[in-house]
Parts: structure tokens; sequence; C-alpha cells
């Protein structure tokens, strides 16, 4: 493990960041991993709101969409959206008792990988 002190060292890392290994290594296992993980986001209350991760996996994981501990069903409220290895769970309209924790699980034969984030409401005070 090196120090960041390295002027070469620094560089390196603004291309590849420290994830370059953990991608050889990912790849190698084919175990699903968030590329880009959910993020904590909040919301004015009855604006929508969509949850964004990349995901890598092979063979290509099955993604599912938790609030709570409860699965999300794909239905109008709450939209899976997938391109690619880009998944997205979308609200097109949001309450204050969507506010809570969600996830978002990979699982394919090599292994489960789970992101999870935390949804804020902002009520507006007339």
């Amino acid at each position: 493990q090196k120090k960041k002190d390295d002027e070469e060292e620094e560089e390196g890392s603004i291309v590849n960041g420290s994830t370059y290994e953990d991608e050889e290594d990912h790849a190698r296992s084919g175990a699903p991993w968030f590329k880009k993980p959910l993020k904590n986001q909040s919301v004015v209350d009855a604006e929508p709101v969509r949850f964004t991760v990349k995901i890598n996996g092979e063979p290509k994981p099955e993604v599912t969409w938790w609030f709570e501990g409860e699965m999300l069903q794909d239905c109008e409220d709450y939209q899976y959206i997938e391109r690619g290895e880009t998944y997205c769970l979308y609200l097109p309209e949001t309450f204050p008792e969507d506010e809570g924790e969600y996830m978002c699980k990979a699982v394919n034969s090599r292994g489960t990988a789970a992101s999870t984030c935390i949804l804020t409401i902002e009520t507006e005070d007339y």
C-alpha cells in the first residue's frame, strides 16, 4: 500500500482510481459488483426520483429493488429500467411514506451484491 505522496502514484490513481485491481478480481470471479453504487438522495414531496446503479457480473445478474426490506415489484409506481450495465428504479411521483432505505440487489450464480441508500422526502411547509 503506497502513500499518495508520490506524484506518479497520484497521476495514475486519477486515471484508474484504486478500482483497477478490483475490476480485475471481480471480472475473474464473475460475481456481481457495483461499478456505481447507490447514493443518498433527497427530493421534494410529489417530485419524481430515480435511483441509478451500474452493475457488472458474468453471467448477467438478476437485479431487484427493495424498500425497507420489502421487494418492490416492477409496476407503474416503481419502474425498473435497464440499459446495458445501468439499472434504474424510477418513481414518477413520491410521497412522504416513500422516505426510507432503498436497496438494489444483484444476484448471479457466482454471488450476490447489494447497495443501499436513504431517500429523504422534503415536504413543502406552507
